[in-house]
């Protein structure tokens, strides 16, 4: 399959944020066997929709427009089965397109203690523990607008977008819950399984924090 622009400017990718220019790549040489997160946000000035090609595995590349003016980024959840993954920003116009993939096993992750208090959750951070056989509680709280948290209990993903005053500049329909309130939990017998949250929020001055507590 012959490209001019698609696949012909990629550089090797670890999932961390990247901002792609019109025509440039990238390219995460294996995916994971499990849910994969992916972000795309426009960071254009102007109200110029931009466009971006995926390809994984040799398939025919889907193209994806990536809406303007937005405060939180599109997210894309999927198992590419460990085959490789290629982005390219194929806009009409010179729009620039941060990426992101997430999945367990990316950037080293800090601990999360269970003792029921608040530990920062920056931008690209991670937290992971291993949940005890009981009821307990995931607590999320943005210390700035759109803060988005991205949460894997075992092989389920979900993504949340809290502090969201408004929710017209939010791609609603990728995220599991979008909420104006400051704080969101989750409440549930998780019966072991290892519990990861990350914060993919596409402003990089949004901070979070978050909390684990036994029930």
């Amino acid at each position: 399959m012959n490209f001019r622009i698609i696949d012909q400017n990629l550089v090797d990718w670890d999932g961390s944020p990247k901002v792609l220019k019109r025509g440039e790549g990238v390219s995460l040489p294996q995916t994971p066997v499990g849910s994969l997160i992916v972000t795309l946000f426009n960071k254009a000035d102007q109200n110029d929709e931009g466009q971006l090609s995926l390809r994984t595995g040799g398939s025919n590349p889907e193209i994806i427009p990536v809406e303007a003016l937005m405060n939180a980024p599109q997210i894309i959840i999927r198992n590419f089965e460990g085959d490789n993954l290629n982005l390219t920003n194929i806009s009409l116009t010179e729009v620039p397109i941060q990426v992101t993939a997430w999945g367990p096993g990316f950037w080293k992750p800090d601990a999360l203690p269970d003792d029921g208090k608040f530990y920062s959750l920056n931008p690209y951070q991670s937290r992971t523990t291993k949940s005890n056989p009981n009821y307990m509680r995931l607590g999320m709280r943005a210390l700035g607008q759109y803060t988005v948290f991205a949460v894997m209990i075992g092989s389920k993903p979900s993504v949340y977008c809290v502090n969201t005053p408004e929710s017209a500049t939010v791609p609603v329909k990728d995220y599991t819950k979008v909420t104006s309130s400051n704080t969101y939990a989750l409440s549930d017998n998780w019966l072991g399984k290892t519990l990861y949250v990350v914060n993919l929020s596409a402003l990089t001055s949004t901070q979070g924090e978050v909390s684990l507590t036994n029930l």
